[in-house]
């Protein structure tokens, strides 16, 4: 009777079924944190880019810079 499965194997099989979705669900967590970190350097960037923007335009306006006595 060649297709009764040995119980064993139907242990590693179940075995094998739990070791890739334990994988696939630390994958996913990992790729939802690290988005997640995208997110937050992105948000800084702009935040500093918006604020070196300013600078440059206040300093751009300035076109004389007198010393006060």
């Amino acid at each position: 009777m060649p297709w009764l499965r040995n119980p064993n194997q139907n242990n590693i099989d179940n075995l094998r079924n739990e070791r890739h979705e334990a994988s696939r669900h630390f994958t996913n967590k990992k790729k939802e944190c690290l988005e997640a970190k995208i997110d937050e350097f992105e948000t800084v960037r702009s935040e500093i880019s918006e604020t070196c923007t300013g600078a440059a335009i206040i300093l751009k306006g300035a076109t004389s810079l007198e010393l006060i006595q």
